[in-house]
């Protein structure tokens, strides 16, 4: 004997409303994960070039570095850094503008893309300062081969058009090895010294870490 129904009950319309809900819950769902990967797209990306900002730039180089140390004393691959600074930037800010300025930045940023291959890392470190981490490659490859081979193989240059005139612009740079085991913060310090010691030495130029007397070289 069948047992008496709910009054008023409909199971096949029940079934249906419970189906919409459970599509609309999975298009939330969609939209939620759109979001967040939008939102976890900017935490790591330069709003201004597109390009990796510290903390992507960061977080890409710590998993190349985290595949270097396993299972190895030392790293199987070479592996370095280069840290750029656009040279005299706040005179084109003050000469040109600050939308020149701005177009300058992502014309440097478009420039290393170009010049870099795609197992490198190129990230916007902070204003007019950019890091580019090498694969395969060590401090002195960089300045040999990475941006030209003739004479001026230690200068990066670059102009830039803009509704103002062509800005020449140069940038300076110190390159350095990643030694085993060692902190981010340590290579990029190292790397930042010898940054120092070219923009003393007249700008437009890579220094390698330990030349010139910028620290003493383990490289």
């Amino acid at each position: 004997m069948n047992k008496p129904g709910i009054e008023g009950f409909n199971p096949e319309a029940e079934l249906e409303r419970m189906a919409g809900e459970l599509e609309a819950s999975r298009a939330k769902i969609k939209e939620l994960e759109k979001k967040i990967e939008e939102l976890e797209k900017l935490s790591t990306y330069d709003p201004l070039t597109g390009i990796l900002n510290r903390r992507g730039g960061r977080e890409e180089i710590e998993l190349i570095t985290a595949g270097l140390e396993r299972g190895s004393e030392k790293p199987a691959r070479k592996f370095s850094v280069l840290l750029l600074d656009i040279d005299d930037f706040k005179a084109i800010n003050d000469t040109y503008g600050h939308d020149v300025g701005d177009l300058v930045i992502k014309s440097v940023a478009e420039f290393l893309k170009k010049e870099t291959r795609r197992s490198d890392v190129v990230a916007r470190w902070g204003g007019e300062e950019f890091l580019v981490a090498l694969q395969n490659a060590d401090a002195q490859d960089v300045i040999n081969m990475f941006f030209n081979t003739d004479a001026k193989k230690s200068q990066i240059s670059l102009t830039v058009k803009t509704d103002k005139g062509e800005v020449e612009v140069t940038l300076s740079g110190g390159s350095t090895n990643y030694m085993p085991r060692e902190s981010l913060d340590d290579v990029v310090a190292r790397a930042d010294q010898a940054l120092y010691k070219s923009k003393e030495s007249g700008k437009n130029r890579i220094t390698k870490y330990g030349e010139n007397g910028n620290g003493k070289s383990k490289e």
